[in-house]
């Protein structure tokens, strides 16, 4: 059975992702219990500092995601 791995998260990913969360209202996102407890843990004071890291995070060169096998 095929594993999940680690590799840079490809441009035709997430460009369409950015320009979906760029279209769209940051307010309406549904952050999970898990996600605001990571916020708070990582530094950020708010739901919209979290949603520019998101970008931030997505527009940065070379960043490292989770390929999920099967998906």
């Amino acid at each position: 059975m095929a594993q999940n791995y680690l590799a840079p998260i490809p441009p035709r990913w997430s460009g369409p992702v950015i320009k979906l969360l760029e279209s769209g209202d940051p307010s309406k996102i549904n952050w999970t219990f898990t996600a605001k407890q990571e916020m708070r843990m990582i530094g950020l004071a708010c739901e919209q500092d979290a949603f520019k890291h998101c970008l931030t995070t997505l527009r940065t060169t070379g960043i490292i995601g989770e390929c999920i096998v099967g998906i």
